[in-house]
């Protein structure tokens, strides 16, 4: 029997089967076998030549695809197997560490076109884009890794130009296969740190920061699993990031973002009136308790009272003073800027291609 090095830790359970019996059903949604009898698992191939087993799920894959796809599993293919080595349905088997739930997606792009198609870009959901993400970089399967990567840049931007697309396709998303709810982003914090991927964690923080305020999660939120004590999802240092960022981003969205309600257009077709709203429409913003606007996200119902040069200068300045905010958000987080991490997140775009 072969054993990796543990890399990766355990996630929850994969896909589900019956015991073993007469014809055994490959599915996906189970518990661990309470028998200690191993459950097959797709992708199960009837002509496959390698089983690989974790956490008590077995998938029977071929040889030739991982080695073509892996050099960790083309150099753990080359060595010469040894004498009285565990086979499964006479494939010799091989003991992994990884999450059955990572492993089968990763098996599953591999060896199905139709799947691969329902697991990039937009579509990925956010246990496939964590599977591709560990296990992608784990066994250096590049194409796998550069998926998760293509995923990220839609969902943590890394320039003012992505956020605003991400902004627009959000609204439409909350529903759509591949949308990664509010919990989800917390922990997706750590797995960027967890992969080096620092580029990404000022867009994600900010999400965090926004959920946060807007009250569909609590960066303070615990997680379910772990210890028994429990324990905010998020880091100690993220948490209080987050928290330094507020009183930041409340000054600066004053300054950058809305400091034309205090100022008169000249152009303004009802002067005296105009000065009136913009009054109240500060007050609903900044009274009793300052809200914090998400970058980019503008309401019309803020200048519905207010006259069209008004309104559309408004606008202009709203969306002028949150593009600069943007870049300076990595510094409001306690990151290096936009610049300094450009390595982070190009480099696994770029080294595939270069090789």
């Amino acid at each position: 029997m072969i054993a990796l090095q543990r890399l990766t830790s355990s996630a929850t359970s994969f896909i589900s089967g019956t015991p073993p019996a007469k014809r055994r059903r490959i599915d996906y949604l189970a518990a661990a076998p309470s028998n200690g009898v191993p459950i097959r698992c797709r992708p199960w191939f009837e002509d496959g030549n390698i089983v690989l087993e974790t956490e008590g799920k077995q998938f029977k894959v071929y040889k030739g695809i991982l080695a073509a796809n892996s050099p960790i599993f083309k150099d753990l293919f080359a060595l010469a197997q040894p004498s009285g080595n565990e086979e499964v349905d006479g494939c010799p088997l091989v003991q992994l560490s990884d999450s059955a739930l990572d492993l089968g997606w990763v098996l599953e792009a591999l060896h199905d076109s139709e799947r691969r198609k329902n697991t990039s870009g937009k579509s990925m959901t956010y246990s496939v884009l964590i599977a591709f993400l560990r296990l992608g970089r784990k066994y250096e399967i590049q194409h796998i890794r550069d998926q998760a990567l293509e995923k990220l840049e839609l969902e943590f931007p890394t320039t003012w130009r992505g956020y605003l697309a991400r902004i627009t396709a959000h609204r439409e998303s909350t529903t759509a296969t591949g949308y990664i709810a509010p919990r989800e982003i917390l922990a997706m914090v750590n797995i960027l740190r967890e992969n080096d991927l620092a580029g990404f964690l000022p867009a994600a923080l900010y999400r965090c920061f926004v959920d946060d305020q807007k009250g569909r999660v609590s960066i303070f939120q615990e997680s379910s699993d772990g210890p028994a004590q429990p324990r905010p999802i998020l880091r100690v240092e993220d948490i209080k990031a987050c928290s330094r960022a507020y009183k930041k981003l409340i000054r600066l969205q004053a300054a950058e973002c809305f400091a034309w309600l205090r100022s008169q257009d000249r152009y303004c077709y009802y002067s005296a009136s105009c000065y009136r709203e913009k009054s109240l429409i500060e007050g609903k913003i900044f009274f009793p308790v300052p809200l914090c606007v998400p970058l980019g996200e503008w309401d019309a119902t803020w200048v519905s009272s207010l006259c069209s040069v008004c309104a559309a200068s408004g606008q202009a300045a709203f969306l002028k003073g949150s593009k600069e905010i943007w870049e300076q958000l990595p510094a409001l987080f306690g990151l290096p800027n936009w610049e300094d991490d450009d390595f982070t997140f190009s480099y696994f775009f770029t080294s595939s291609n270069s090789s």
